[in-house]
């Protein structure tokens, strides 16, 4: 198909599906609505064009440039889009479902809203894209470099990012449920109302993110690190914690019921009216740590380090402290055992 053809055919509106489209210029053209499904596109300009709306299912994308193009609202389903570069270009509110754009550059790409289900971004370069409000199921981001997304309002549920950059991304209010993470490094990242439920962080890089009211709960955290956490008001509940390192963290109102924590590191953190029932905090070090007002009852810290600890007001119901010194601890006010809960909870044979 000529040159001149085609451009006849893009101003009539007619249909290009399935057309071979090669070394063809269609910089800064309104393609609105033009039908490219199956086409196959390559050595093609896009620069500046308007593709809103446009459908290029199953289409195939080789060397094509897309510079400050729009595909808002367009459909992508299935396109194959490997190694392909797109910069400044808008694919709000589009769908990439089933899409492969491994190995693709995305620099500054405007993806909010977009569907993004069972889509291939693997391998992919995809610093500063937003991905706001994105919806997101099984995406395949292994590998991919995410330095400075935003991913605001994304749900990212079992979302894979094992091998994936992510410094300074911004996970604000996003929904990474069951998420695979093992070993990220998530420094400079914004965490704030994330929620990570029943994620797999283990050996992860959280060390001095904000956190705020996120959720870890059910988390695999074991080993990990989270030294100087911002994390006030996040749940922890039912977490793995072993072995990991949460030095200088302000857990302040944060939530550890029931919490997996033996030879985790809590020193000098701040866990003031903190509430960890049935934790197992067995050999954890917790010197210098102030658990002012917190909720330990039933937690066990049986050999833990409590060397100048604060449990000042603290709930101690039935907390087991076998084998730990508590001299230079601060123990001013605590609450000791209830008698008749203790009672009520031999008789439940739980706890109240």
């Amino acid at each position: 198909m000529t040159e001149a053809a085609l451009l006849e055919a893009v101003a009539r509106g007619k249909s290009l599906s399935g057309r071979e489209l090669i070394d063809v210029d269609l910089s800064g053209r309104s393609l609105r609505g033009l039908d490219l499904t199956g086409a196959v596109l390559r050595n093609v300009s896009l620069a500046g064009a308007d593709l809103t709306g446009a459908s290029l299912v199953g289409a195939r994308l080789e060397n094509v440039r897309f510079t400050e193009a729009s595909l808002a609202k367009a459909d992508l389903t299935e396109a194959s889009l490997r190694d392909t570069h797109l910069e400044r270009v808008d694919l709000s509110g589009a769908n990439l479902s089933s899409a492969d754009a491994s190995g693709a550059t995305f620099t500054d790409v405007k993806l909010a809203g977009a569907r993004l289900f069972e889509t291939s971004l693997r391998l992919a370069h995809l610093r500063g894209c937003d991905f706001r409000g994105a919806r997101v199921i099984g995406l395949d981001l292994v590998g991919a470099d995410l330095r400075e997304a935003r991913f605001s309002r994304a749900n990212l549920t079992d979302v894979d990012l094992v091998g994936c950059s992510v410094t300074g991304a911004s996970f604000h209010h996003s929904l990474l449920l069951d998420a695979h993470a093992e070993r990220v490094d998530f420094r400079g990242c914004d965490l704030v109302d994330a929620d990570f439920s029943g994620a797999r962080l283990a050996g992860a890089n959280l060390s001095g993110i904000l956190a705020t009211q996120a959720s870890f709960s059910g988390a695999d955290l074991s080993q990990a690190i989270l030294t100087g956490i911002i994390a006030v008001r996040g749940s922890f509940v039912g977490a793995v914690l072993q072995g990991a390192d949460l030095s200088d963290a302000d857990l302040t109102d944060a939530a550890f019921d029931g919490v997996i924590g033996p030879e985790a590191s809590f020193v000098r953190a701040k866990l003031w009216k903190a509430r960890l029932p049935r934790a197992d905090l067995t050999r954890a070090q917790l010197a210098e740590a102030d658990f002012s007002l917190a909720d330990l009852s039933n937690a066990r810290l049986a050999g833990a380090v409590l060397d100048r600890a604060n449990f000042s007001g603290a709930n101690l119901h039935r907390t087991d402290l076998r084998a730990t010194d508590t001299s230079s601890a601060t123990m001013r006010n605590t609450k000791k055992t209830n008698a008749d809960r203790a009672r009520a909870e031999d008789f439940s044979g739980g706890t109240t």
